[in-house]
């Protein structure tokens, strides 16, 4: 299975906790996403491996699983459904304090279905589309956390 690997990396100027907090919260991701307009938890723990969530996008539902939690330092979830042309999805978001903020790095990787097509559709433009997006989200989550530390500090 070829797999893409996208790596992002951002510097937020908010505690970690402020940053865990909006990351481990899995219902959160609709206030830094853009491309969520909707978040529920799914059936199970709230927290933790095995927690999960649902997410509304334009495309369709999506539904992701905690499978890596290492309160406060990183989370690892994996993508169990979705109406993009994936067969496998998961990434790793480790937070590092770094001064008064926090280094945020994410490792996704990623293999596309449909077989060669699918590839050929990932050299095109899946891997631009969704590292475009992906350095937005980390735009967003960085707005979203340096507004919450300023609120309480």
């Amino acid at each position: 299975m070829s797999e893409t690997r996208l790596v992002h990396r951002i510097f937020i100027e908010a505690p970690p906790e402020i940053v865990w907090s909006a990351i481990a919260d899995l219902e959160a991701v609709r206030e830094y996403n853009p491309g969520i307009s909707g978040a529920s938890l799914t059936p199970g723990p709230r927290e933790g491996v095995g927690a999960g969530r649902r997410c509304t996008t334009k495309q369709g539902d999506l539904v992701e699983r905690v499978i890596g939690w290492d309160l406060p330092r990183a989370i690892e979830m994996q993508l169990v459904s979705s109406p993009w042309p994936v067969k496998a999805m998961r990434w790793r978001t480790v937070l590092a304090p770094k001064g008064g903020g926090t280094d945020v790095s994410q490792e996704l990787s990623y293999a596309p279905s449909l077989g060669l097509v699918g590839m050929v559709l990932d050299m095109l433009m899946m891997r631009r589309t969704l590292d475009k997006a992906i350095a937005g989200v980390f735009a967003s989550l960085k707005a979203y956390c340096e507004k919450k530390a300023k609120a309480d500090g």
